[in-house]
């Protein structure tokens, strides 16, 4: 990491065989044919800032490497070096990394062009003969907290630097003298300053988890958004083969919080106190900036209800001509608007920001397992064996659920009165009905139309006192319920997008019934899983779902590894096309043992804090698909730790932290 790493750029670098730093422009003697190259950083120009009024400095710290590139170098046209600071941290030498690996000298008198670029390992990195440099682009980028308990300190986050893209150019014939070179900064660098709630209601502190930025970006590829090109020499962004206009989309960076070792982290801020973050953004030209008139969106990520998006005009809409007001590779601080306090109505609201044409099939989607048991249980029995959820239907949506485990049956409350489907988890009865519990759902659609829902259920045939397990009766009140709601419910194909369902219902049967909506499935329950089919209703189309629902392991460990095997094949969706489209159901819900509340809060102990740092030290993110867990939502619950707060925000982020595949791609 760097010290005062956000800061601006002064780098005064020399070379290891030179004692003082060099003019940029060097003639010397032209008799170095094949001899290796020597490099410094010119002194002249070395100062440069990403803002006038804003002069920061980045000190270099030992390990840091650059990379040079040389079309006319004799034999090597690249090579890796490495910066060793000096005692200001401003200063230091450059020397090749390996004794193999060096530039030397072309003929005398070539002029020989000289790219630089940091960090040398930069994922992906070309430079063409021309200075046409090809980057990778991090959506996903981490800072550094030093404390979980934000709210006893402002917190500042230390962000990896090796973000922070630099480039740097000079010409010259062959010389006898070091080759000076002056990097400069091309990302456009965000200061974002979160400020805790706007009181402290119920005495409730604010769980952040990281921030993402939607922004307008500069890539080189319709169907991509991985990497941008860079004139070095010109310093512009710029199209294919250097030249052209390069494609303009709203992309998303996600900034996730880390500790001292790199595990997923978090803080909790009061109100008066703030998290301080700091995010690269790619590079735009002015013009292009102009021309967009592009807002960013920053959204923080909060566990629990509360939401807050801001809305950021990079330019100024007070005149025709618009003025950028966020400088492409700048630096600018924005402080945000104070979370909000307490009990929010509009809830954690996140499909709603993401791009109508992603594919359902590759976001992650987080769902509660048997969902309704968050309700009161009908009886004590239930309290004990049956509760798989500390949160009612409506505390899981406000809390950013959006796929619902239910489990209805045929229920007749009293001899000889009307039945009605209600809801169950085995033989156990919930205190509210299916209808009831649709009701609830349907309302926030209605409320949120930027949001969709995904509804799996089954028939909870297993006998008990009142319960009808007469198939051929259940198939004829779910068909009315259906048939009823046809309007809520999305004509399922395994391509649907975002924007196709938004307001509506998703509804997954495991029961093949005669309705004519929604889809049908059905999965085994072993340690393997399953991989099967997924048909409409009206089985003219079909798909490929992948199952995993070992709900009674023979021990956590092994329950954990069926888990990642699914979460390794969702991982793929967005890279391997044969399967963009599939579909997963991964559960992370069970029990070993015997089947009791506390062997359910005792697994999801043991699988979420597990499964949050899978997927928060995964190499590249990915899909999960939809991953259903105990206690979504809930800290604790009992005397168990089962951090589905933390675990539920974990798969809400996951969407933001990579490109999905989009309607055509």
């Amino acid at each position: 990491m760097r010290t005062k790493a956000i800061y601006m750029l002064t780098l005064a670098l020399c070379a290891g065989v030179v004692s003082s730093c060099v003019d940029e422009d060097i003639k010397g003697d032209k008799d170095v044919n094949g001899k290796a190259i020597k490099f410094g950083l010119s002194s002249q120009r070395t100062k440069t800032v990403y803002d006038a009024s804003d002069p920061y400095q980045i000190n270099w710290v030992t390990g840091d490497q650059i990379k040079i590139f040389c079309a006319e170098a004799e034999s090597a046209k690249s090579a890796l070096y490495n910066v060793t600071p000096a005692s200001t941290a401003k200063d230091g030498t450059i020397t090749n990394a390996k004794s193999s690996d060096v530039l030397q000298w072309g003929g005398d008198g070539l002029l020989h062009n000289f790219y630089a670029i940091y960090p040398g390992k930069a994922s992906g990195l070309e430079v063409d003969e021309n200075g046409i440099a090809t980057f990778t682009i991090n959506h996903n980028q981490k800072c550094t907290v030093t404390t979980t308990n934000g709210y006893d300190a402002n917190v500042v986050a230390k962000p990896d630097m090796k973000n922070a893209l630099m480039v740097a150019h000079t010409a010259t014939e062959p010389t006898d003298e070091a080759v000076g070179l002056t990097f400069k900064p091309i990302m456009t660098t965000l200061e974002i300053v979160v400020q805790g709630p706007a009181s402290n209601i119920n005495s409730s502190n604010a769980r952040v988890t990281g921030i993402s930025i939607a922004a307008t970006m500069t890539t080189n590829s319709s169907a991509d958004a991985a990497t941008f090109k860079y004139d070095i020499k010109n310093a512009a962004i710029t199209g294919e083969a250097g030249s052209g206009e390069a494609t303009t989309k709203t992309e998303t960076t996600f900034v996730s919080l880390v500790d001292a070792n790199g595990n997923a982290s978090y803080v909790d801020l009061a109100n008066g106190h703030t998290l301080t973050l700091t995010v690269f953004m790619p590079p735009m030209s002015k013009e292009q900036a102009a021309k967009l008139k592009r807002q960013m969106k920053i959204r923080v990520h909060i566990t629990g209800n509360a939401e807050l998006v801001a809305s950021v005009k990079t330019n100024d809409a007070s005149t025709d001509n618009w003025t950028t007001q966020i400088k492409p590779s700048s630096k600018k601080k924005i402080t945000l608007p104070a979370i909000p306090s307490g009990i929010q109505e509009t809830g954690n609201n996140w499909i709603t920001p993401l791009d109508g044409n992603i594919y359902v099939s590759q976001m992650s989607i987080p769902g509660s397992h048997d969902a309704a048991t968050g309700e009161d249980m009908a009886t004590i029995v239930g309290d004990i064996f049956a509760q798989t959820q500390e949160q009612t239907l409506q505390a899981q949506w406000n809390l950013g659920i959006r796929a619902f485990d239910l489990r209805p049956a045929i229920y007749d409350a009293i001899i000889g009165s009307t039945h009605e489907l209600w809801l169950y988890h085995g033989a156990t009865r919930v205190s509210i009905s299916w209808a009831t519990a649709m009701n609830t759902i349907k309302a926030n659609l209605t409320d949120h139309p930027g949001e969709f829902a995904i509804v799996l259920f089954r028939h909870e045939d297993e006998g008990t006192i009142g319960k009808d397990n007469n198939t051929t009766n259940f198939n004829t009140y779910m068909t009315n319920w259906v048939n009823a709601n046809k309007s809520w419910i999305v004509d399922w194909r395994p391509d649907i997008t975002i924007d196709e369902c938004r307001g509506k219902l998703i509804l997954i049967s495991r029961f093949s019934g005669s309705w004519e909506y929604g889809c049908y499935t059905g999965w085994s329950h072993d340690a393997a899983g399953t991989t099967t089919t997924v048909r409409n209703a009206s089985s003219s189309v079909t798909g490929t779902m992948h199952v995993q629902d070992y709900y009674n392991p023979s021990s956590h460990d092994a329950k954990f590894t069926s888990i990642t095997n699914y979460l390794d094949i969702a991982h793929q969706f967005h890279t391997n096309d044969a399967m963009k489209n599939h579909w997963m159901l991964n559960h992370v819900s069970g029990y070993v043992g015997s089947s009791t509340s506390n062997t359910y809060r005792a697994n999801a102990a043991a699988q979420n804090p597990k499964v949050i740092e899978y997927l928060h030290n995964r190499t590249t993110p990915g899909s999960t698909g939809i991953l259903l867990f105990d206690y979504s939502g809930a800290a604790t619950s009992g005397s168990y730790n089962v951090q589905g707060d933390v675990m539920l925000q974990t798969v809400i982020d996951n969407n933001y932290k990579y490109r999905m595949r989009r309607k055509g791609e």
